[in-house]
């Protein structure tokens, strides 16, 4: 069951609440609002909504860069920002950057932003999930892929399990084989291809073999280059 909107805010004011207790103070959270506005002005200045993406795509690529007192001001800010905003897109610009912020705080609001109301905003944290990586990913990837309410969220879940090339997501994807729908098929395949470096094409039951535990023949060099020889 999803979050509504008022539950799934005050869970992100949680995290808040815990990044404030561990040290992030007011007055530093003062001192770097101008990273997100304007560094010539006091205060928080009224920027466009293109100006806020290009500043949050240009911290997601500095950010891992920046000393961890920096990066656990900068979280604060956007912790603060994704809370009170209403627009799922930016939410989700939003969530792109804290993912590549390794702390434990962003961790949180990753977290709790798979329960937001909105699927683009679940689907860029499926994203950060596949960005941070280690032991914790694939099983919450799986979790989504198999257990949320609409099917572009799930099939982004499959996706990103084929991106961390993980073999224990191999079974999970196994059992979308024997989904009706040619798309999740379609969607396992290609993140079994890439996670075991296997290629039985687009053959359901070859790859349906393989995941059992067969040895199916893959298909040769030739059907690779040239589809229409299969």
């Amino acid at each position: 069951m999803h979050l509504g909107p008022n539950r799934c805010r005050r869970l992100i004011a949680l995290v808040v609440v815990l990044c404030a207790l561990s040290g992030c103070s007011t007055a530093r959270r003062a001192k770097y609002w101008n990273w997100w506005y304007e560094k010539d002005k006091v205060g928080p200045q009224i920027t466009s909504p293109y100006d806020r993406v290009e500043k949050l795509r240009e911290f997601a690529k500095t950010g891992a860069t920046m000393p961890e007192a920096e990066q656990q001001r900068l979280t604060t800010i956007l912790l603060e920002d994704i809370q009170k905003e209403e627009d799922p897109a930016m939410r989700a610009e939003i969530l792109h950057t804290l993912a590549a912020l390794p702390n434990n705080t962003s961790l949180a609001v990753l977290k709790a932003a798979l329960k937001d109301p909105n699927p683009l905003v679940r689907i860029a944290a499926l994203d950060g999930w596949r960005r941070r990586g280690g032991g914790e990913a694939v099983p919450v990837l799986i979790n989504m892929m198999n257990t949320d309410k609409e099917l572009d969220v799930r099939m982004a879940a499959a996706r990103e399990l084929g991106e961390l090339k993980d073999p224990a997501a191999v079974q999970a994807l196994g059992a979308w084989l024997d989904d009706a729908n040619p798309a999740v098929q379609f969607r396992a395949v290609q993140s079994l291809r890439n996670i075991t470096g296997k290629d039985y094409g687009d053959d359901v039951t070859q790859w349906k073999l393989y995941v059992q535990g067969g040895n199916p023949q893959e298909v040769s060099i030739v059907s690779r280059l040239n589809p229409l020889s299969r």
